[in-house]
This record gives structure tokens, C-alpha cells and sequence, in this order.
């Protein structure tokens, strides 16, 4: 076409008096993959909302809405029809607008972008998916010349993704699927890569589905390999998706995609091990590329760990958080515990309970473990030791009074391990009638830990299984012993000097947050907690969606929301979180505790600053912060207490942040579910709170749930309902920014062989 030739896109159905939306097409500006529609004529009126009817921001896909003057009256005779499309406008009392089926977004300039169908949308392993918006993506690259993206079905009935794609160079499928992973979240990557010299069309110009050819694949972006995985390959993968609950997983899927992390590279490596494989922790972690991880495994020279040291008695040995817990000046140590309290799908006989307990008892060393209270020490007791689960009938009581109860009960059960020095473990089984049956299972916080409740669950449902069905277990082989590992870091305090120097600095400037109030002791007594839950689908958004954008992981968002959230509550701009990890690292091939029970858990301090509001800038600072930490905080303790360091964590009590991870994937199973019925105080009454503000996070049934334990002697009651309230606001806030951004962004901790600032990473990348 000549030069002179003006071209307009016009926007508008039926339903709208056809043109309801014109553009300009301008070849110089008008660059992206579709042309923009527009702006609204002159007595029409143009929303994008999501799905309850709320305006969406500049440069989010929403559905399009008309209104105004050329509104037709509706569909003759289609009474349900009309119903269905023409509806009120929220925006305009007494008037109409026309729900149109299109998507679209507004851009920055004003102008209105087209987006596709909505029922060019697909739902794939939960999912609402966009093929617009995957064909959009491979069409910005410069070798694509035509995309289509189609949803198939395999003859067992799986859905997976195929794109069919036109190139105009030599460009592998291989690098396209790159540059999608690289812009797109993990499930809108297609699983199938196919290319032709055209797409098919039949006489009408629409595209001719019976003339493609058939993908040979199912499955997710990693699954294109599925029909010649080798024997292995599909035991390895099998293992993968059930310690991530995901029902498909292929060799080039990613293991934080998949919602993988440190606490599940831990049971991974244990459910691998009882499997056949070898694969140490620190691999899972290094090599999160399945294909990858699966190089680095072996299946003929699986290490043989020592075996439990059940002859030795006397002292256990001293690590960090054992320290830790006794220079807390607590009134009862002995009463300090964590429980969890589980609702069972099926009635079990105590005495069935006591001896599968009594089983995973005698496979650790931690169940031999007490305490002297005189020397405050810990030391092995190899006298037998029998658990007793006791029977509570409460099916005669009211559910409020079941409550009532189970809250006393379990009081009196959890602050008995001062009462009668032993075990200090113990478990009791509540009746309640037709609301079922409850087990509760406490332990002293000395010898357990959120990853040890996890290694016990595990071991209990694979030995009651293997019960019921007459089978041998299959139980992983527990690793080295609390002994072994207080001596190992004993011994190599010298190992991590080189981490001392970063302490020492960032405990310099570790100064609290100030309390509001000193009206008395900041006891147990005095604890409240405040909670907000997030939906399923942004609980999904915050454990795989949202990291793609900037490579994170959920410590990573939860950490940025409460640092801007602190920023704005007390005006400051800096703040220290004090950090709470698992604290198991692999350190090196002597020492592995990935499957040994007792309390690890790694305390240590990250100094936060603002960034200047953006969120961009606050993620990417907070997340190269938390990379910088050496070994994942571990080094701290030892620095301060192995090491003897003269400083304090500082002048006030910290703010701390937990984040457990997914407890539905040990907790839930088909034999019970974690309850979240209460069941009595885990620490005694009179003990104070170890935190001014105490953040616990994990996933349950779906969802994230946040806790905030403070005492009202020391925070007013309004202040944390109002620092909640704005907690929940910017992380949602962070995981919209994060899931509605178009591509995905690096950080110099992307790339551990070259030093650079994010300045320089950026400059490279422009």
C-alpha cells in the first residue's frame, strides 16, 4: 500500500451499534503485537473489569464492557440471554452495559489494547489460561512469523498445551521454549513445540484443526518426553510429584516452579533415598532443573549413615538454637512445646496408635533425650521408654464444651513434662461422638521442629499403612544423630570464620522496633494473635506464579510485604527482621540430618531499607539481601553463641518472621488432616514471649494463613490490627505486581560466576 493511506481499527459488535471504538493506525508508534482499538466514540462509554465487576489497572487484561448511547435493547425474545449479557452499570445508576466476551487492557497513553476471547481460554490443572496471550508472547519474537496455541486430549484424558509455530529463521523449539519460561508463568509454557511451513486454513479462513498435526506428548511444559521416559526417569518423577502434591512433572520442569523449596528438597531427598536414588540436599537446591537433578543422582552407591548410637548415654552436645533457648529467661523451661493436633479420617484403636508410635520412637535418637534442669543440659537415657496414648471421651459434651475441654486437656498434657521427668513426648486421643475423633501429639521444643513433625507424620502413615495392608515398610533410614551433629559444628567453628565478619556487621545496626507500651510482663498470659488468610488462588500466585517475574521464592515476597509494611507502620527507613530457618543446611558430605528428628531451626538478623516506593526496586533489594546471607543464616548461632560473640541481638526484643512452608502435603493425607482446633497454650503462662512481634506463616488446606503473636502489655491492640490489615494489602499487592508483569527480570544473584551490581545487570540487559 502507498504512504499516503490512513488505516483505522475499528472496534465495536453488534450488540454496540457495530463501531463503538476507532484507532489510527500509526506504523511508527503502533508496535506491539496487536494494534490498539482505541478510545470510546463520543456518547459511549468503555470499562475493562475483572470478574466482580472492579475496574482493573492500566496494563491488566480484564473483560470489556460497553456502554452508552448505542446500546442496543437487547436480544428478541432470548429473555435469559439478555439476563446474562446486558447488566446494570455499577458506575451509572439506572443504566445498562453490555458484557461484551472480549478481553482487553488499558495502556499507559489511554489507548485500549484487544486481548482475545474469553472463551479463547483453556483450564488446565486449575488454571485459567489465555492462548492469546501464549501465541501474543511467541509472536514478539523475531523469528516467529505466525503462532497458534491449541489445547489437546490424551487418550487418557490429560489436557496439555501444543503451539504450532512459523518461523522465518533457524530458530530450535528448544530456544523458543526458553524465551516463553522466560516471560510467561510455569503453566502457560506449552508442553509441545511443533513447527509448520503454515498454519492450516479451511475455505472460511479459520484455522483447520483436522489438517495439524497430533502433538505426541500430555502433560505440563516438561512433559514432552513422556512417551520415552525410561523406567527410571518415571520412578524419579513419581517421587518428585508426590513429595510437591502436582499431578504432572516433566524433566524440564523446574523444582521451584513446581513450588519446591528447602523444606521439601529435605523430604525429596529422603523420599529418593527409599526409592534407590542418591541425591544429597545441597544437589536438589543447585540443580533445580529435573532433567538436571536427575544427572547427579546414583542408584548403586547409596551411602550407608551410621547407625543410631543407642548404647551411648551421658551429654548430648550443645548447637545454636539449644543456646539460644537457654539464655531465654523463662519461668518453666520445661514447659515449652510444639504440637499438632489431627483430625482423623478413619477411628484408630489406641492401642494401634501406641505401638506405630512406639515404631518410630525406637528409630531416633531424639526420644532418648531429657533434661537436667540443674545443669541445664541435655543427655541420652537409654531406659526403655513405652508411650501411653491416652483415651479422653468427650462424646457426651456439646461442641463448644468439646472445645472447652480438649483446651484444658491438652494444658494439662503439654505442661506435664516437669510433673514426671521421661520421654519428652507424649500423645492422647480425643473422643468427640459424631464430630469424630482427634489425635493430639506434643513435644518439648527441644527435640522437635516444624521438619521433624514432618519426618514422624511420614513414618506413621507409612507404618500404619503397611499395618493394615500386611506389608514390610518402606521407611528411609534416619540419618546422623544430635550427638553428631553438636559435635561436627563444635569442631568446625573455624569452617565459618569467614561468615563472622558479615554478623559482625549486621549485628551492629540490629536495633528493634520500640514498644508502644510497658504496662507489665510480656508473658504468655498477655499474648494475642491476629491472622489473615489469603484465597486459594493467590495462595497459588504467592507459592509458584508470582517468581517468575524476579526468580524468587515465598520467603522472598513475605519478606519484602513486611519490610514496606513496617516502613510505613513506624515511619522508618530501615528495619531488622529476625529470620527464622530450618537451620538443617548441608555443609558438607560428613554430616547429613535431612531425616534426623530434634530442633534445628537457625535464628538470624536481616537489615531491610527503603528502596523509594517501587515495588520492582523493593522486591529485587529484598531479594539479593536474603541471597547475600551466608549458609542460610546457619553461621550466625555459631558466630554467636559456639564462638562466644560479645553482642547482643539488640536493645529490644525482635519482630520475627517463621514461614513453615506447605503443611497439606505431610499433614493431610487420607489417613488424617491438621485441625485447627485449639488444644491449651504451647509454652507456660508465665513465660515471656521471646519477640515483640511474632509473624508465623504457612499454607493449610490451600491457602496462606499469617499469624502475629504480640502481647497487649507492650502493642496496642489497634496498632497491630491496623500493621495486619496493611500486611495482607501489600502482599497481595507485591503478587498482583509480580503475576501481571510481562516479562521476567534478573538479579546479580542470578548469576553466581560474575560480580555485578543490579546497575550493570541492567545496562547488559537492555
Amino acid at each position: 500500500m502507498g504512504g499516503d493511506i490512513d488505516i483505522f481499527n475499528e472496534y465495536g459488535p453488534t450488540e454496540a451499534t457495530v463501531g463503538c471504538m476507532t484507532h489510527l493506525y500509526d506504523r511508527d508508534k503502533d508496535k506491539r503485537v496487536s494494534v490498539p482499538i482505541g478510545v470510546p466514540a463520543d456518547n459511549m462509554q468503555i470499562y475493562v473489569l475483572d470478574a466482580h465487576l472492579n475496574p482493573v489497572p492500566a496494563n491488566t487484561i480484564g473483560e470489556l464492557y460497553i456502554a452508552g448511547e448505542g446500546l442496543a435493547r437487547g436480544y428478541w425474545n432470548r429473555d435469559q440471554l439478555n439476563e446474562e449479557r446486558f447488566l446494570p452499570n455499577p458506575f451509572v445508576p439506572g443504566a445498562r452495559m453490555y458484557k461484551t466476551g472480549d478481553l482487553a487492557k488499558f495502556l499507559d497513553n489511554g489507548l485500549i489494547e484487544y486481548g482475545g476471547r474469553n472463551d479463547h481460554q483453556v483450564k488446565l490443572h486449575g488454571y485459567r489460561i489465555e492462548l492469546g496471550e501464549i501465541e501474543a508472547c511467541l509472536l514478539s519474537h523475531p523469528a516467529v512469523n505466525d503462532a497458534l496455541v491449541l489445547d489437546w486430549t490424551t487418550e487418557s484424558g490429560g489436557k496439555f498445551l501444543c503451539a504450532y509455530v512459523v518461523v522465518s529463521s533457524d530458530v530450535s523449539t528448544s530456544d523458543l521454549r526458553l524465551y516463553v519460561e522466560q516471560r510467561l508463568p510455569f503453566h502457560m509454557v506449552p508442553a509441545a513445540l511443533m513447527e509448520l511451513d503454515a498454519i492450516p486454513l479451511n475455505r472460511n479462513g479459520k484455522v483447520d484443526r483436522d489438517a495439524l498435526p497430533a502433538p505426541a506428548t500430555g502433560g505440563t511444559a516438561g512433559d514432552a518426553e513422556i512417551e520415552t521416559l525410561t523406567e527410571r526417569e518415571i520412578t524419579f518423577l513419581d517421587q518428585v510429584k508426590a513429595v510437591l502434591h502436582v499431578e504432572h512433572a516433566g524433566l524440564q520442569d523446574n523444582f521451584y516452579h513446581l513450588g519446591g523449596d528447602s523444606i521439601k528438597a529435605i523430604q525429596l531427598s529422603a523420599k529418593l533415598r527409599s526409592a534407590g536414588f542418591a541425591l544429597k540436599v545441597r544437589e536438589i537446591l543447585d540443580h533445580p532443573v529435573l532433567a538436571h537433578m536427575l544427572a547427579q543422582t546414583t542408584d548403586d552407591q547409596i551411602p550407608v549413615l551410621p547407625a543410631r548410637e543407642e548404647q551411648w548415654t551421658g551429654p548430648v552436645g550443645e548447637w545454636p538454637i539449644i543456646a539460644w533457648f537457654w539464655e531465654q529467661p523463662l519461668s518453666n523451661p520445661a514447659y515449652y512445646n510444639q504440637s499438632v493436633l489431627l483430625k482423623l479420617h478413619e477411628d484408630i484403636a489406641a492401642e494401634v496408635v501406641e505401638e506405630v508410635l512406639q515404631t518410630v520412637i525406637e528409630r531416633y535418637d531424639a526420644f532418648r533425650i531429657r533434661i537436667d534442669m540443674n545443669t541445664r543440659a541435655l543427655y541420652y537415657d537409654n531406659s526403655p521408654a513405652k508411650i501411653k496414648v491416652g483415651i479422653f471421651s468427650l462424646r457426651h459434651l456439646q461442641a463448644n464444651e468439646q472445645q472447652a475441654e480438649m483446651e484444658r486437656m491438652g494444658a494439662m498434657l503439654k505442661s506435664g513434662f516437669a510433673a514426671e521427668p521421661g520421654m519428652l513426648f507424649r500423645a492422647c486421643k480425643f473422643d468427640l461422638g459424631q464430630n469424630g475423633s482427634r489425635l493430639l501429639l506434643t513435644a518439648h521444643h527441644l527435640i522437635m521442629d516444624g521438619v521433624s513433625w514432618r519426618i514422624l507424620l511420614d513414618d506413621f502413615t507409612e507404618l500404619y499403612g503397611a499395618r493394615m495392608k500386611k506389608r514390610q515398610a518402606n521407611l528411609p533410614a534416619p540419618t546422623h544423630s544430635l550427638r553428631a551433629w553438636a559435635h561436627h559444628l563444635r569442631s568446625h567453628v573455624d569452617a565459618f570464620k569467614q561468615d563472622f565478619e558479615y554478623w559482625r556487621t549486621e549485628a551492629a545496626h540490629s536495633r528493634g522496633v520500640e514498644p508502644e507500651l510497658r504496662l507489665g510482663e510480656d508473658t504468655v498470659a498477655s499474648s494475642e494473635t491476629l491472622t489473615f488468610r489469603l484465597h486459594r488462588s493467590e495462595s497459588e500466585q504467592f507459592l509458584r506464579a508470582a517468581h517468575r517475574a524476579y526468580r524468587t521464592e515465598p520467603q522472598d515476597l513475605l519478606c519484602t510485604a513486611l519490610a514496606l509494611t513496617l516502613f510505613e507502620s513506624f515511619r522508618v527507613e530501615k528495619t531488622v527482621i529476625e529470620l527464622e530457618g530450618h537451620g538443617r543446611e548441608p555443609l558438607n558430605d560428613s554430616i547429613d540430618v535431612s531425616r534426623t528428628m530434634g530442633w534445628f531451626t537457625s535464628l538470624y538478623p536481616v537489615q531491610l531499607a527503603q528502596t523509594g516506593g517501587s515495588l520492582d526496586a523493593a522486591i529485587k533489594t529484598t531479594k539479593e539481601k536474603l541471597r547475600q546471607v551466608p549458609r542460610k543464616g546457619l553461621g550466625y548461632g555459631i558466630w554467636r553463641y559456639l564462638a562466644k560473640a560479645q553482642h547482643p541481638m539488640g536493645e529490644h526484643k525482635p519482630i520475627r518472621l517463621n514461614y513453615l512452608g506447605e503443611l497439606d502435603t505431610t499433614m493431610n493425607n487420607s489417613l488424617f488432616a491438621l485441625s485447627a482446633e485449639t488444644t491449651g497454650p504451647e509454652s507456660d503462662p508465665d513465660n515471656p514471649l521471646t519477640a515483640l512481634i511474632e509473624f508465623n506463616a504457612w499454607i493449610a488446606n490451600g491457602c496462606l494463613q499469617v499469624h502475629a503473636t504480640y502481647s497487649r502489655n507492650r502493642m496496642y491492640t489497634t496498632t497491630m490490627t491496623s500493621l495486619m490489615e496493611l500486611l495482607d494489602k501489600k502482599l497481595k499487592a507485591i503478587l498482583h505486581h509480580c503475576c501481571t508483569k510481562g516479562d521476567s527480570e534478573f538479579t546479580p544473584s542470578d548469576f553466581h560466576t560474575a560480580k555485578l551490581s543490579q546497575d550493570e545487570l541492567d545496562g547488559l540487559l537492555l
